[in-house]
């Protein structure tokens, strides 16, 4: 069962539908249901209209800009679904505008963060680019590379071991070609998180070193099994 969820005029709608695997291991659709107007029971404090879905790896949740809420705060935020895919309830906000809301997968029994493109102050100093918000601490970590100058130009991703992917743009030197591509960052060694480590060690005592080469070998054999490449 998969749920479809799309961006509606004046509200959220979800159609459930549902798929079969062929012989030939791709799939078809062959049932749905709905389509149906979600989050009905919180519209006095969200509002109607929301821009920006994105739904969650697990399916269980989605991330979407209100644009009408009773707090009059434009910012991300993370909603459940009900039981009944229709309802809905408020889990997470970001506190800041951003871009989609991109879901990585839970890892070791954390909920699953979130990564986006947006500004930011780090350290005193204005940070644009590709950030990662922890639901767990209720934090938002800057995951960009200021020494070469990195200006992120799509929407990011996470890998099932916890990378973070994304295209760019950015220089080696100041005297360098510009260079275009995709950027693979660990959040673990990222200049804020190890800042993070350092200025809070008690809240960050389960951030890992590093995500390892094993970590990444397990994956990407795991994806060519599944994707046959």
């Amino acid at each position: 069962m998969a749920i479809n969820l799309t961006k509606a005029l004046a509200n959220l709608v979800t159609e459930t539908i549902y798929v079969k695997k062929n012989p030939d291991k791709s799939y078809s659709k062959f049932d749905s249901f709905g389509p149906y107007y979600m989050c009905s029971n919180i519209q006095k404090t969200e509002g109607r209209l929301y821009s920006l879905p994105m739904i969650s790896t697990d399916g269980t949740e989605f991330s979407a800009l209100p644009q009408s809420p009773e707090d009059r705060k434009v910012s991300m935020r993370v909603y459940k679904f009900g039981a009944d895919n229709r309802s809905c309830e408020k889990s997470d906000d970001l506190s800041v505008a951003t871009s989609k809301a991109i879901f990585g997968i839970a890892q070791s029994g954390k909920k699953a963060p979130v990564v986006f493109l947006s500004g930011s102050t780090v350290a005193n100093r204005p940070a644009y680019g590709i950030h990662l918000y922890d639901r767990d601490l209720k934090r938002t970590f800057f995951v960009g590379d200021r020494s070469k100058r990195v200006a992120a130009d799509s929407f990011p991703g996470m890998t099932k071991d916890g990378r973070i992917v994304y295209g760019a743009r950015w220089r080696d030197c100041e005297s360098c070609v510009e260079t275009l591509g995709y950027v693979i960052t660990d959040f673990y060694q990222t200049e804020d998180a190890q800042n993070f480590k350092k200025q809070f060690p008690d809240l960050a005592k389960n951030f890992k070193q590093c995500i390892t080469e094993e970590e990444v070998a397990k994956v990407e054999a795991e994806q060519s099994r599944l994707y046959g490449y």
